[in-house]
């Protein structure tokens, strides 16, 4: 049903441009025969009735499908309105908002479109359910009518006349009309059954129940019902002379109803904007041959130009890397040196400057070409269209911890370069994972770590290490199982307003014997304070060639019901991904953190040897005044910042400055001074607590 749905959504966007030409044309050609009028709105609703059209160099239409259907399942979704502008807004915000999470089953696109499809077909069930008792109404009310003969009825329960019926159409008039009257109205009658309106009418109320969700198609249909009604008028004008304006005038009036704006049938003499037609009978005058010609031959220019797609774009000339594509020969890898000479076209730079280079397709939606140029560094070129759109970023992108990059077209390249080389690159891995469920439990913590070891080594030192489990086997995931019995729900599922998940069993049973052919399992455990919390993986990254990282975030969907809740994290990664690695660590971490996290060569250490803490607490100072706290295992707030040593003491500021923490200093160590402290609840960190200064021993 979402398949259908975005079939029908995009044939609305595309019927938006007709809409409003031919509202256009009403205006600039007012004096036409508004039986073109009504044939122009034929285009409109072809454009909601056949979903494909040929393609054409002279279509207005921007894009004939605004909203692609691999949607549903892209990695970013992205939509192609042919607008480069509109794309360009549109596109980063729903790729960020709505791009699928590996945490969960369905994708956000997937769980808005069910829910759009659903309202969608109860819209337009109400519309066509008060259509159907609308008809039935008027069939009751007609049913003691009175034939006067040539397809004519005489009924006592009817206020005004019109004409009901599809395969069997009929005209039927009140018993009150007079002899003048009926004149008028019979010609006007069969002046519609003439132009088949009684079937128009009722196909366009069908394309209007279905297209309920579009107002230009609500806008469509009020127009042409009344561009029908004023037709009719001219036909039985032209035919009958001008002297019986006034009388046709007068049997408007007379027969005037209350009008309805949906209303599939029937047609009614006196329903529709009986004031302007009063005006446009009165004022009616037969139009100028030149002036008639015009507006078809221009009506023949929107039939082409509204009935035919825009050629789809051919396959741009940019260096996408295909295995086994022979064109690949050509292309040259991509340097520092060249590199640095591209960017000093700054703005001008374009697709087809990277036109020579060797690059791969890394996008979904946009295109996104990749350039890789050493271990360090690499390239991205992003945007829409590289035919007819320039590109909406050129960034030098670097393989370190904090992903620097600089933007080529307006950053200093050469000095980007020359700042990050020393550094070490990392390596960052594909992985997805899911979130269970598995409640809370005292003994949890503890028990991971006696039978698994406490995470050391973390290239991030976050305040909160979690206990990571490696999984190799469908045996060593039933021997978790076993050991984690009685401390871990394993049945336990998301299923509240904020998301869905699988329990950790259902999780489980997708890691079979095959699966750990070519793979390994990660399991990570994380507590929270409230049922709001949801993990994320920030970055997965090998470091020093044997070390594997995961940095985990709390996307803080809301903060839930204040209680207690354990989480488990399973996270699929390749063999090859891995190959060599011995240390693999987990901290939860503030993303927006990277950047600030203190770094250069240590000053001093201390720590709080006398604890029961799963890690030991530590302060770490560096020679440039920033500074690294630690003060329990069990805490995930991010203690660093700036410190300054005063009159014999330590005061240390963090960056958001919520705390402010004191330590006296000692011969041999520092003292915690609460009492002059500002640092909230901090475990076994009490007044007095003594912190011994280590040299060159590596902190847990």
């Amino acid at each position: 049903m979402s398949e259908l749905f975005i079939t029908l959504f995009n044939m609305s966007i595309t019927a938006i441009i007709p809409i409003l030409i031919i509202f256009i044309f009403r205006i600039v050609f007012k004096k036409v025969p508004k039986s073109i009028i009504c044939i122009l709105w034929s285009l409109a609703a072809l454009r909601l009735i056949i979903p494909n059209f040929i393609e054409s160099p002279v279509s207005i239409i921007p894009s004939a499908e605004t909203v692609p259907h691999e949607i549903l399942v892209s990695e970013v979704p992205s939509i192609s309105s042919g607008i480069y502008y509109l794309n360009s807004v549109v596109n980063p915000v729903i790729g960020e908002a709505l791009a699928p999470s590996p945490e969960s089953s369905i994708s956000p696109m997937q769980i808005i479109t069910s829910a759009a499809s659903v309202i969608w077909m109860i819209g337009a069930a109400v519309i066509i359910g008060y259509a159907a008792v609308s008809y039935i109404n008027i069939r009751l009310r007609v049913r003691e009518s009175v034939s006067d003969g040539d397809n004519i009825f005489i009924c006592d329960r009817i206020p005004s006349p019109f004409i009901l019926g599809i395969f069997r159409p009929r005209i039927y008039l009140p018993s009150g009309i007079t002899e003048e009257d009926r004149d008028y109205v019979v010609a006007h009658e069969k002046c519609h059954l003439k132009r088949l309106d009684h079937l128009v009418k009722p196909i366009a109320f069908l394309i209007l129940a279905i297209y309920w969700f579009n107002p230009f198609v609500w806008l469509a249909y009020i127009l042409l019902s009344r561009d029908i009604e004023f037709a009719c008028d001219e036909g039985v004008i032209r035919r009958m002379g001008s002297e019986f304006k006034k009388g046709y005038s007068e049997a408007l009036i007379n027969c005037s109803s209350p009008s309805r704006i949906i209303s599939a049938c029937p047609l009614a003499f006196g329903e529709i904007g009986v004031k302007s037609r009063i005006r446009q009978v009165l004022n009616y005058k037969k139009p100028a041959f030149w002036l008639i010609v015009l507006a078809l031959v221009a009506a023949a220019v929107l039939t082409v130009c509204l009935l035919t797609n825009p050629k789809k774009e051919e396959t741009p000339d940019i260096p996408i890397l295909d295995v086994g594509d022979d064109e690949q020969e050509d292309k040259v890898p991509l340097t520092l040196e060249a590199l640095i000479e591209l960017s000093k076209k700054g703005e001008e730079l374009t697709w087809s400057d990277f036109s020579k280079y060797a690059g791969y397709d890394v996008g979904s939606g946009l295109y996104i070409i990749r350039y890789d140029i050493d271990e360090m560094f690499y390239v991205l070129v992003g945007g829409g269209s590289p035919i007819s759109e320039p590109p909406m970023y050129i960034r030098l992108c670097t393989n370190t911890m904090n992903q620097e990059w600089a933007d080529m077209t307006q950053d200093d390249v050469e000095a980007f370069i020359n700042s990050i080389k020393g550094q070490t690159p990392v390596r960052r891995i594909s992985y997805g994972w899911y979130t269970s469920r598995v409640g809370y439990n005292d003994a949890a913590f503890s028990r991971l770590c006696n039978l698994y070891g406490i995470p050391k080594d973390a290239i991030l030192n976050s305040v909160k290490s979690l206990p990571v489990i490696k999984i190799t086997s469908v045996e060593d995931l039933d021997n978790f199982m076993k050991n984690l019995e009685g401390y871990m729900s394993y049945d336990r599922e998301i299923t509240d307003d904020i998301s869905y998940s699988l329990s950790f069993r259902e999780v489980a049973e997708k890691f079979d014997k095959e699966f750990f052919r070519e793979n390994t399992l990660i399991l990570i455990y994380n507590q929270s304070g409230t049922y709001g919390a949801r993990y994320l993986i920030e970055d997965a990254v090998v470091y020093e060639n044997d070390k594997l990282f995961f940095g985990i975030s709390d996307r803080d969907d809301g903060p839930g019901l204040f209680m207690s809740e354990g989480w488990l994290m399973s996270v699929p990664v390749k063999n090859d991904d891995i190959k060599g690695v011995t240390t693999i660590t987990a901290h939860e971490i503030i993303p927006a953190s990277y950047d600030q996290i203190p770094s250069g060569d240590i000053k001093s250490q201390y720590v709080f040897r006398d604890t029961q803490d799963v890690i030991m607490p530590s302060l770490v100072l560096f020679d440039n005044n920033k500074f690294r706290f630690t003060y329990s295992g069990l805490s995930s707030y991010l203690a660093i910042g700036d410190y300054e040593e005063k009159d014999g003491r330590f005061i240390l500021n963090t960056y958001d400055g919520a705390h402010t923490y004191v330590f006296e200093i000692n011969d041999n160590g520092i003292t915690f001074l609460e009492s002059e402290s500002n640092g909230g609840y901090m475990f076994e960190v009490k007044e007095g607590t003594f912190f011994e200064k280590v040299l060159g021993e590596a902190l847990q």
